[in-house]
């Protein structure tokens, strides 16, 4: 079999993340086509052009498992084998994925999503038994989403002062994913210890989560705040004498969505504001030893009138909230009766207190 790949998996690491090692690659013109973005995507498709010439990569020798990994990463997206010239194969695309007109560039592909792509693609062969088609395309938000937040890891530039500064670490073993919506994930690991020595392997669990954009809306004219309460299941399980929890504005940050814009959304679905002056407070891991989430938090400088109390969420995404209007000082009292009782809005809340001289006005 002669395969000819023009698209993403020209890259040779999404390449070996997808197929695997095995087979023998070298560039090839395919003449006769030429590659075109997907109307309304950033994803390529191959068009018949007679005066045109599509650069790609010629696979040979390729393994039976190996075709079949690459047919579970196309297929779900309308992608068959079809033979084209002297017997070549493609990835040809179903009459309903219409071409653009546009080229689709290769270059532009590696500079801004390639990270994010070889992460999804990662999680997608991290399943057994391993997902069907069907399952790729319902859950392929949430493995876009859990890619972009290791693509933002991978490149923090967060200084290391106080701590170290990183060293060797890497992972040995690695289980199966499990779970639906959020995952869990076995790991062995070794480090390099602070004496400099190797800590040998380590058994370890984690929840593979999303990062997510928290919100407090502060109105600094009246020194109150916007909260949202709701039922939640973390207490419920955990045997909670009263599971709804006093929470600042959150949710999970999408594929392709910043944390700005994932908070701004956030305000909008859950609380009914519209949040232009948004300030940075900081992000960090909410429990760093078992699980990956991280949390961006942010000051939403606003105009909190009276009329806001009320009821918010999404009906669509099941959300029961009721909306509270809290003075700062009332808010300090509800963190020392223990009503508040939930750490990020904890930590939020004094450093409004602690920033509130330089918060000004609403922009």
């Amino acid at each position: 079999m002669k395969l000819f790949l023009f698209g993403s998996l020209r890259d040779p690491e999404l390449f070996r993340t997808v197929a695997g090692d095995g087979g023998v690659s070298k560039p090839y013109n395919l003449a006769g086509y030429r590659v075109d973005r997907i109307n309304g995507h950033e994803v390529p498709m191959l068009v018949r052009d007679e005066g045109s010439v599509a650069v790609g990569v010629m696979w040979t020798d390729l393994t039976p498992d190996q075709i079949d990994r690459l047919d579970r990463y196309e297929r779900p997206w309308g992608y068959f084998p079809r033979i084209v010239n002297d017997g070549i194969t493609v990835y040809w695309p179903n009459d309903d994925i219409v071409s653009s007109g546009e080229p689709w560039s290769f270059e532009r592909w590696q500079a801004t999503d390639a990270i994010v792509s070889r992460a999804a693609a990662a999680e997608i062969y991290a399943h057994n038994p391993p997902l069907s088609a069907d399952q790729i395309v319902l859950r392929w938000p949430q493995i876009r989403a859990r890619a972009c937040s290791r693509a933002r890891a991978s490149q923090s530039t967060v200084p290391a002062t106080l701590r170290r500064s990183a060293g060797f670490a890497a992972e040995k073993q690695l289980t199966a994913l499990d779970g639906d919506f959020f995952k869990y994930r076995r790991v062995t690991l070794e480090h390099e210890r602070f004496d400099g020595k190797p800590s040998g392997e380590l058994p370890r669990e984690a929840i593979i989560a999303f990062d997510a954009a928290l919100v407090l809306p502060y109105d600094p004219k009246r020194d109150r705040f916007l909260l949202v309460e709701q039922f939640r299941v973390g207490p419920f399980l955990r045997g909670d004498a009263n599971p709804w929890a006093i929470e600042p504005v959150a949710g999970i940050i999408d594929a392709e969505e910043t944390p700005e814009n994932a908070a701004r959304r956030e305000a909008e679905e859950e609380a009914n504001l519209s949040v232009t002056d948004l300030r940075p407070m900081f992000a960090a891991y909410p429990s760093p030893g078992n699980s990956t989430e991280q949390y961006y938090a942010y000051a939403a400088i606003c105009d909190l009138p009276d009329k806001l109390k009320g009821f918010g969420g999404l009906d669509s995404e099941a959300e029961d909230i009721r909306v509270h209007l809290v003075d700062r000082e009332q808010a300090l009292e509800l963190i020392d009766t223990g009503e508040i009782n939930i750490l990020p809005l904890i930590t939020m809340i004094y450093w409004v207190d602690r920033n509130r001289g330089n918060l000004g006005s609403p922009a």
